[in-house]
């Protein structure tokens, strides 16, 4: 039996300008005898491109010489005892990995509210993707996938699709003309070191001996099932408990508004509230009128996002509920529920360790299947036709209270695990680059993220034998909602911005593309765009200025510090679309000077062409700081190619 990697199956996107790398497996050959094998890549309408006869004993390697974009192949593996595999629809284009965490895994599906256009429209063949399958293995490198195979953009797969990718895709497709396949990669709430393997990380022992405990199959199994009997202990519990659920609170005969006594207006962070520290489950409800025109008619129900989970009925029938914390809560109310005049909503929220909140600055309202989401989906609350809002006051009885919730062992985000069981089978695949969008996890580690990604980025590069494979990467943008201090994500985002030295490396600047108050902004297009060119300069020279304006010169002057700037011809002061509640002034309140005591002290700016002038400097400044913080306060720096300048902090 000859067997293919899943890599090279059907619709595999090969990397043009580089040697074909095709490989595989003879099984089920007596070990002492070596196979010969006929690999063939045949051009559509059948003219061969390559042929080679080898002999082969277990795994063969043939290296063809490379092609330029645009060929459509078929792969044959023919043995000499009448065994063959075959591949078709093979293209040659631009091969990328993408890689990280949440913010690369995001799928369409979380973000088709904001672009109903493109899930509709979808209809690419040469914009495909290979979705890895989460797999851990501690004990070393996987030689294959254990799953996965190419898919080609369509309306039936896109919502798959990482949206950070997909957006990179097709603006490359755009750019360059040629077909793309991405490599998806990536795994919500990982670290950069699930990324690395063990030479990688030679530098940093804690994180292999980390990574030797969760190689003893015995202690992984242990962590494993811990994690299973506390979440069967806490859960059950709450279940079993909450009066709530015996008493049938989701039932507006038995609770309702009247029923309550404590009141509580939504949105907002329960610290704030007589709840504050409260560990449980309570429940909530509200009255609202619905206009007869509306009567019987399936709406949207959007509830923002709630810590931690919830379901949601509405006279009595259950509408929708979420698992965890972090997805939009947009639910559909079926036709039939909603009935003239006055109904109820009923919700049952479990909040795990004390610090619950019904996010702000989100749309909470019921509104027509009609409306734009695309408008609202920023949460930017623009009213749509028959909108009911939701917002203000509900009404809240606590169903049971509960200590905190076990922490979960997220095993699989353990140094090396992810490297050895995703991204090592890869590296036999010639890439054309690296898009990478990871760190929010790395906020409150000890090691230096500038350090480890230029390990990771130089690991890669070797693992692939390649050492141009370039490397793109988002920096992490505003965020403010779960923030309890202002160091772990400025710093994170300095320690990114130095990974500029490394070679071949290029950053997006995403700070004027976050959401305060969501950890996954739906606004992915821009970042997939700013990443794709990034790309497009480099590999194709597209001419368009691709890289954010830098600081690249501190002088002294008699008005204060002048900060000079390349990459753009002129500065100016924007706010960006995406900030929730923008400012019409367009001052620029966000840099600081550092004394010798550690203050901060605000500083006036001024621009001039592609220079900035800071004013009132005080003459013990050791640093000076632009954006250094969780958000901004005022309008930010953008260059002439409209890319913002980076958060950054300098020592004078």
């Amino acid at each position: 039996m000859i067997q293919l990697p899943r890599l090279l199956g059907d619709g595999s996107i090969l990397q043009q300008g580089k040697p074909i790398h095709i490989w595989g497996w003879v099984k089920g050959e007596p070990e002492e005898e070596a196979v010969g094998l006929t690999i063939s890549l045949t051009e559509e309408g059948g003219d061969i491109v390559h042929r080679r006869q080898i002999k082969a004993e277990g795994r063969f390697d043939v290296y063809f010489s490379a092609l330029e974009a645009g060929h459509t192949l078929s792969l044959l593996v023919k043995d000499d005892r009448g065994n063959e595999a075959r591949s078709v629809n093979l293209r040659t284009g631009e091969v990328i990995l993408c890689s990280g965490q949440s913010n690369m895994e995001l799928p369409m599906e979380r973000v088709k509210y904001r672009y109903p256009e493109e899930i509709e429209g979808a209809q690419d063949p040469d914009l495909r993707c290979f979705k890895v399958t989460e797999y851990a293995n501690f004990h070393g490198p996987e030689e294959e996938h254990l799953s996965g195979c190419w898919k080609s953009v369509s309306p039936e797969t896109i919502r798959s699709f990482s949206a950070t990718g997909y957006f990179f895709g097709k603006e490359l497709r755009a750019l360059s003309k040629v077909p793309v396949g991405l490599i998806d990669c990536s795994l919500g709430g990982t670290l950069i070191s699930s990324w690395m393997s063990r030479e990688m990380l030679q530098e940093y022992p804690e994180l292999l001996a980390q990574a030797d405990q969760y190689a003893d199959d015995d202690f992984l199994n242990g962590r494993k099932k811990t994690n299973e009997e506390n979440a069967a202990r806490w859960y059950g519990n709450l279940e079993r408990t909450d009066i709530g659920n015996a008493q049938h609170w989701e039932n507006p005969d038995i609770f309702s508004p009247k029923d309550c006594k404590d009141r509580i207006d939504l949105p907002v962070y329960l610290e704030d509230t007589p709840l504050k520290g409260f560990i449980g489950s309570f429940w909530i409800t509200r009255t609202f009128q619905v206009p007869q025109h509306l009567a019987g008619r399936s709406m949207r129900l959007w509830l923002g996002t709630i810590v931690d989970n919830d379901v949601f009925y509405i006279n009595g029938i259950k509408v929708g509920e979420t698992p965890y914390q972090y997805p939009p809560r947009k639910y559909v109310i079926p036709e039939g529920v909603l009935k003239a005049g006055e109904n109820i909503i009923t919700g049952r929220i479990h909040v795990e360790n004390g610090e619950g909140r019904f996010t702000p600055n989100k749309k909470y309202a019921i509104f027509s299947l009609d409306t734009d989401t695309s408008a609202i989906d920023a949460d930017q609350s623009i009213p749509g036709e028959d909108e009911i809002n939701l917002a203000g006051t509900w009404y809240y009885r606590i169903g049971c209270t509960s200590e905190q919730v076990p922490p979960t062992d997220f095993v699989n985000w353990k140094p090396t695990g992810l490297f050895n069981g995703m991204t090592a089978p890869c590296h036999n695949f010639p890439l054309g680059g690296i898009i990478w969008y990871q760190g929010e996890s790395n906020t409150g580690e000890k090691q230096n993220y500038t350090q480890l990604t230029r390990a990771m980025v130089e690991g890669y590069r070797r693992l692939w034998q390649d050492p141009e494979i370039p490397y793109w990467y988002v920096q992490l943008p505003n965020y403010m909602a779960d923030l309890k201090d202002e160091t772990g994500w400025p710093a994170l985002r300095e320690m990114q911005r130095r990974c500029d030295s490394i070679p071949l490396t290029g950053m997006v600047v995403a700070y004027d593309l976050g959401e305060d108050y969501d950890l996954h902004p739906t606004g992915k297009k821009r970042i997939g765009k700013r990443l794709a060119h990034l790309h497009a300069a480099f590999a194709y020279h597209y001419a368009e200025g691709a890289e954010s304006p830098f600081v690249s010169e501190v002088f002294s002057t008699r008005d204060g510090l002048l900060l000079h700037t390349d990459g753009v011809r002129s500065l100016h002061a924007d706010h960006g679309s995406v900030k929730l509640c923008p400012r019409e002034d367009l001052e620029i309140l966000d840099f600081e000077a550092e004394d010798t005591a550690g203050n901060r002290i605000p500083l006036k700016v001024s621009l001039e062409g592609r220079d900035i002038l800071l004013e009132n400097v005080p003459e013990d400044v050791t640093a000076i700081c632009y954006c250094y913080s969780n958000t901004n306060k005022g309008a930010l720096i953008y260059g002439d190619n409209g890319l913002p300048l980076s958060p950054f902090r300098m020592e004078i």
